[in-house]
């Protein structure tokens, strides 16, 4: 059997992959908000994007807890085995060195809305279990790890020498091209990963296999074999040493230390052999790392170099397809993980590697030069100044092929077809699209080979079209304190509300990708109930044009009330829906609004009406889907309420259909001050659902208005608790489902 270890590697981690899917590992609950002192020993030190502050890795030894803040004494509290994150101010401490902090324990935020980062996941397969806050470092050891420190006061030094040598902008780049190092990224971070060019951020095979082979040939001329490869093996160690522990940094380093080590046995080296024992020894460490995008689309592309590009053909016709090929092989695994495809892809890739490769060069080189400076200034300071010189020099190049990537990269997110939103395809579409894919290209037999080659664009198509829902899909999305509700039918698309008054980044970090993971392309209507922050702030993102989402909104909705109670925020609106080429509505007391089959009944605010607060003038719509009723209060308080009402009284079938929800949006989230008794002697749901923060400042909800919930027999579904809750109606019956489950 030809490369068993690959076989055996492919069952193994099929194996593991089902047994992660049908019984995955429960994730430690830690203390969080909760003022701790930890003793342990410094694992890393990294840099901090604030000023004056930097990032401990720390192995717990000891951990205890304060009930009160910091003023009782501490108490020994159970914690889950990992490494805890500390972000301290910068002070001289070493790695290996034993110290005590205190501070705010923070958990890492799991995924509470379709689409989103699920940041407890991420950090906890790599081996953290929280985030210590505003840590101040107290007591700590005389003793540390002297060789680790070397390692790291020599990372220290080359980035210093980074910033001597190239301009702000173009330091962060090379930073963490060459190092890992993150910390000084600004804007073009987001950028350079949504058009295409994130793996140019990351130290990984490009980088290995240019410092691995330089040094290699360079020794190679003078000496054998053994101290040729023996020499770049221990390099390359070196340099992963001082660049950290990334996923791809260390998956490179062993391919690469296999590749050497074949070569001192006069073997040849095999990719897959090499991919096989890489992806065991990783799993063996990790094996959430199956669920890791970087791991997947790393050992995706490996396989697909490895089997399917040696049969794709050498010959010029076969370029074109030797060029699509890997593309279309990560193609599953991008839009399980990122829900978009860029058309520009394939020829930024292209264009990428050359260009890369020659910045590593001229950095590399320039980086030399001027730790040469610094040694030659010792004996001879014009020479260091000469070598220092040279140094920056060499880094001209650089910094011109940086910039000209990151002007690529802003006008590459402006063309058409540079965010083609696809959402998540399932599973079972993956596996079908992989079969016919490889058959394509590995089957011997002509028919079978056509047939799929035939069959291919067909479920290339099926793998590139949204999902729809069956029925009707409600998600009351998890956006803290504030609001935010989607939804579609196979027919359309409505958001009501998007904002958050506790996460600033709503729009980009939980309605967008929402929304690509849904493959929703266009909003049919957009309602603003009312121009809160925490009601708009993320509909807002979505609007603004310097956002490439691939979403478009068609018709805006706002309240109808009086001029001069629409404010600089209704107007703003205004202006960046129309900017978009969207739609804009009025929407007052009696108005009805079609999407699809949806239909919506605005039952307040009153045409042209003044109110004190915007609150009070906050649109309530009654949702009518083939016979089942939903009802969006926004902030709707008391007197809303009231006059809603009244007018509502009039219409004793209006009045019935109130009676008769399947749920209730509960108002004002969930404050005392609404939802009063008189409300719901008209209203009544089976389920109502209260939007709020975590621990929010205003106390939402209310035990009032829970006690007045509960005493009119409706489920109470509150995001804290169950984060997203999603409401599906197919037919008759109703799916309630939340996130996380």
């Amino acid at each position: 059997m030809r490369r068993p270890l690959c076989l055996a590697a492919l069952v193994w981690t099929l194996v593991l992959w089902m047994l992660l899917k049908v019984r995955p590992p429960a994730k430690a609950a830690v203390p969080d908000q909760r003022y701790l002192q930890v003793t342990g020993r410094i694992e890393r030190i990294e840099e901090s994007r604030e000023e004056g502050q930097m990032t401990l890795t720390l192995r717990p030894s000891d951990v205890r807890g304060f009930s009160d803040g910091e003023g009782e004494a501490a108490r020994q509290i159970p914690f889950p085995d990992g490494n805890i994150l500390c972000e301290t101010d910068m002070e001289e401490v070493h790695i290996g060195q034993t110290v005590t902090l205190t501070g705010t324990c923070r958990a890492f935020p799991p995924a509470t809305n379709p689409g989103q980062t699920d940041y407890s996941l991420y950090y906890h397969i790599l081996g953290y279990t929280c985030r210590l806050r505003d840590a101040r470092i107290g007591a700590r050891s005389e003793s540390y790890s002297h060789f680790r420190d070397w390692l790291y006061q020599i990372r220290s030094h080359l980035l210093l020498m980074t910033d001597r040598c190239y301009s702000t902008k173009e330091a962060a780049l090379v930073r963490a091209m060459l190092f890992g190092s993150r910390a000084h990224l600004g804007d073009e971070k987001d950028r350079f990963y949504e058009s295409g060019f994130y793996w140019l951020l990351n130290v990984s095979s490009l980088q290995i296999s240019l410092a691995g082979g330089a040094v290699y040939s360079a020794l190679r001329r003078r000496w054998s074999i053994m101290p040729a490869a023996c020499g770049a093996m221990a390099v390359i160690l070196l340099y992963g040493l001082v660049c950290g522990s990334g996923l791809r940094l260390v998956r490179a380093m062993i391919l690469f230390l296999l590749r050497m080590t074949a070569r001192l046995l006069h073997r040849t080296y095999d990719l897959l052999t090499g991919t096989a024992v890489a992806a065991m020894l990783l799993l063996w460490q990790q094996p959430l790392y199956l669920c890791h995008s970087g791991f997947l689309l790393s050992f995706t592309a490996l396989l697909a170099a490895g089997i399917l590009m040696p049969e794709a053909g050498r010959g010029r016709k076969d370029l074109v397809p030797r060029l699509l090929l890997l593309p279309l092989v990560l193609l599953p695994v991008q839009l399980y993980f990122f829900y978009t495809v860029s058309l520009w892809q394939i020829p930024v890739r292209m264009l990428s590697v050359p260009v890369t490769a020659a910045v590593l060069a001229c950095t590399g080189a320039g980086l030399a030069l001027g730790l040469l400076s610094e040694g030659a200034a010792l004996v001879c300071p014009p020479l260091g100044l000469v070598l220092l010189c040279a140094a920056r020099a060499a880094g001209i190049p650089a910094a011109l092929l940086l910039r000209g990537l990151n002007w690529l990269s802003g006008i590459e997110l402006k063309l058409p077809g540079s965010v083609i939103t696809v959402g998540r395809p399932s599973l079972l579409r993956i596996a079908a699209y992989l079969a016919l894919l490889t058959g394509a290209v590995l089957l011997r037999d002509r028919r079978a080979r056509n047939l799929c080659r035939i069959l291919f664009p067909v479920m290339l198509l099926a793998l590139a079209m949204p999902s729809r829902p069956a029925g009707l899909e409600v998600c009351y999305l998890d956006v803290g304190q504030g609001d935010g509700i989607l939804v579609r039918t196979r027919e359309a698309v409505v958001l009501i509300d998007g904002g958050s008054a506790t996460d600033p980044t709503v729009g980009t970090g939980i309605l967008v990708p929402c929304l690509q993971s849904m493959g929703i392309r266009r909003i049919d209507l957009a309602i603003v109930s009312h121009t809160d922050e925490d009601h708009i702030n993320g509909m807002e993102e979505i609007l603004a044009p310097s956002l490439p989402c691939g979403i478009r909104i068609d018709r805006l909705a706002l309240p109808d009330i009086g001029l001069e109670e629409r404010g600089s925020a209704y107007h703003r609106l205004e202006r960046e829906a129309l900017a978009g080429d969207a739609e804009v509505l009025y929407l007052s007391r009696g108005d009805r609004v079609r999407a699809g089959e949806m239909t919506f009944l605005c039952l307040h605010p009153e045409q042209g009406a003044g109110y004190e607060t915007p609150n009070a003038g906050s649109v309530t719509l009654l949702m009518e889907y083939k016979g089942r009723r939903f009802l969006f209060t926004g902030d709707l308080e008391r007197d809303g309420e009231a006059a809603c009402l009244a007018w509502c009284r009039q219409d004793p079938a209006l009045c019935a259909e109130l009676g008769d929800l399947v749920c209730l949006k509960t108002a004002h989230h969930g404050s005392r001050y609404a939802t009063t008794e008189d409300w719901l002697d008209t209203v009544g749901a089976a389920y109502a659902v209260i939007s709020c923060g975590r621990n929010n400042i205003y106390g939402h909800p209310a035990g009032e208005t829970v006690d007045r919930l509960t005493a009119d027999g409706m489920r109470i579904l509150t995001t804290p608790a169950c984060g997203c809750v999603i409401f599906r109606l197919e037919g008759q019956d109703l799916h309630v489902q939340t996130i996380p489950p």
